[in-house]
């Protein structure tokens, strides 16, 4: 056993010893001992003729605002800040990223980490904490939904709200998003509370779209449409009457919009000097004489709010005393004393202004109204040898007849008696349609990054069968198409080409109409300085007095002054 045991122990320092041999021999020959001949070679670089970048990558929007909304949804876990917003006794926590908020907003990035910093120093227990104070809770879920490249629902309503919380803490893209979608959704029947809400948010594109709207969209049947109408402060009122843009049918309208805001206030808002001031602003010399009546009972409504009209036979008094007694108060007339201690001060004072304004020629230069927003003018074609004529046989062959398109009001032009302006009704055949087109305009809003103010565009809209040309250019039944200045619009054939196909006894020539936009025309529009201004151009709708039984409504007109 001993002797077992000693050739054991040699065998084994002879193994260890042959191990640290074959070790040593193997770190003798490593690559660090090879000679520089036998290292491997470097990579050699592609030559290129230019040395300047071929091309620039980036990361597409679309996979970051992946990576982003996968963010969103994973909040809980990623978060390193709790935001607990408060309003009104109502608490919420959001579990945010500190970098995504400070990168999207300004206010809540100095809030996190700068001057402003207010956020709780954390501890083994809970993570940092921001309390926002004034915000409602879901403002700031749609808040946080949005910087996460998240979809955001927008109502009339919330957005209004969102906006004033996207201006708050500046986050400008939602905000602008919010503003946009407002001013498309102003219409006559939430314009003005739509206006009181922006005063109320500070929005100012939605506030100057909402004055515009009330200035550009007849202001007498927003007053009708809209109940929030009697809500309009009187600065603003004040800021649209004044305007001489503002569109309307005529001016009674304009003071019917006043007498009715002024009737639905509350007693305790009614001012008489404000009353004065925005009697003021109301265009007297473009009523016409036979409406001098309606004006000045209108404005015994304004001197006794909320009564349906005041009694006859004291208008008559009223009439002959602010009206052809003029000198009634100077000269003390007995007849005068019964009237005068029957009618109230405040009656008396409002009349012996409206009757002045009424009387007063207008001041240079003269105010105006946009009461027209085009004219057509009709050049009727010779009367032919052995044909009538397309036109039919109602105006002078060859003449040019003016037809003023009043503003609030769309026209058809064709051979029906429903039509505006009857063109064709007495031809042999019905080369015309019933209904061939029809003109009409809209209101040209400007990019929000405009100076410009909202204009009135014409259009026109072929209804025929055979066809509308303008300037030559043929349209197609349904097509719509911006008008411009002269531009001209013929009849079944364009321009040059009636009568060359058939001889002229088989083939009658039709009228042209030659498009004015109102800016043409606002001069030559105003009415003259007398008691009893008449427009140049008067474009009423009667019934026919051809003894028929069906109605139709024909175009009276005088030509431009």
């Amino acid at each position: 056993a001993g002797r077992a045991e000693g050739v054991l122990a040699r065998n084994l320092r002879g193994l260890v010893s042959e191990a640290l041999r074959l070790a040593w021999s193997s770190f003798s020959e490593s690559p660090m001992s090879t000679s520089a001949d036998e290292r491997p070679t470097k990579r050699r670089r592609v030559d290129s003729d230019c040395d300047e970048p071929a091309k620039f990558l980036e990361r597409s929007p679309t996979d970051m605002r992946s990576s982003l909304q996968f963010l969103h949804s994973s909040l809980s876990y990623f978060s390193d800040v709790i935001v607990v917003v408060e309003n009104e006794g109502i608490s919420k926590e959001f579990p945010c990223v500190s970098v995504v908020l400070a990168s999207a907003s300004r206010p809540l990035a100095a809030m996190l980490y700068g001057a402003l910093r207010e956020v709780t120093p954390s501890t083994a227990a809970s993570k940092p904490r921001l309390v926002l104070r004034g915000t409602e809770p879901w403002c700031f879920e749609s808040l946080l939904r949005f910087m996460h490249g998240e979809h955001v629902a927008l109502t009339v309503d919330s957005a209004l709200r969102l906006y004033h919380a996207a201006d708050y803490y500046e986050v400008l893209s939602l905000r602008d998003g919010c503003c946009s979608f407002l001013l498309d959704a102003v219409q006559a029947s939430n314009c003005c509370q739509l206006l009181a809400r922006s005063l109320e948010v500070n929005c100012e594109p939605l506030e100057e779209r909402c004055v515009n709207f009330l200035t550009c969209m007849n202001l007498a049947s927003v007053a009708i449409a809209d109940p929030h109408y009697v809500s309009l402060p009187p600065e603003v009122l004040h800021r649209i009457l004044s305007c001489d843009n503002l569109v309307c049918e005529n001016e009674i309208d304009t003071l019917r919009a006043l007498v009715r805001w002024y009737g639905m206030r509350p007693d305790s808002e009614r001012s008489l000097d404000w009353l004065l001031r925005l009697l003021r602003d109301i265009r007297w010399h473009l009523i016409p004489s036979k409406e001098h009546a309606t004006a000045l009972e209108l404005v015994c409504r304004l001197a006794e709010p909320g009564t349906v009209a005041p009694d006859e036979a004291l208008l008559r008094s009223l009439w002959r005393h602010y009206w052809d007694n003029d000198d009634c108060r100077d000269k003390e007339d007995v007849s005068c004393a019964p009237l005068e201690q029957a009618v109230p001060l405040r009656t008396s004072a409002l009349l012996s202004l409206a009757s002045g304004m009424l009387r007063t020629p207008p001041e240079e230069p003269i105010p105006n109204r946009m009461l027209w927003w085009g004219c057509l003018a009709v050049h009727w074609p010779a009367m032919q040898t052995g044909a009538s004529a397309g036109s039919g046989a109602g105006p002078e062959a060859g003449c040019v007849d003016d037809f003023g398109l009043a503003c609030t009001h769309e026209y058809t032009v064709g051979r029906s008696r429903k039509c505006n302006i009857r063109v064709g009704h007495n031809a042999s055949q019905p080369y015309i349609s019933s209904q061939h087109f029809r003109v009409f305009y809209q209101v040209k809003w400007p990019a929000s990054s405009s100076s410009d103010g909202p204009r009135l565009q014409p259009w026109l809209e072929d209804l025929s069968q055979n066809g509308t040309f303008i300037n030559g250019e043929p349209m197609g039944r349904g097509v719509r198409r911006l008008l411009h200045d002269d531009s001209r619009i013929d009849l079944v054939f364009p321009q040059g080409r009636q009568g060359r196909t058939h001889d002229a006894h088989h083939h009658p020539k039709f009228p042209y109409f030659i498009f004015s936009s109102a800016n043409l025309h606002l001069k030559r529009e105003t009415p003259a300085m007398t008691p009893a201004p008449v427009p140049p151009l008067v474009c009423s709708v009667t019934p026919d007095e051809t003894g028929d039984d069906e109605a139709h409504s024909t175009l009276h007109m005088h030509h431009w002054g």
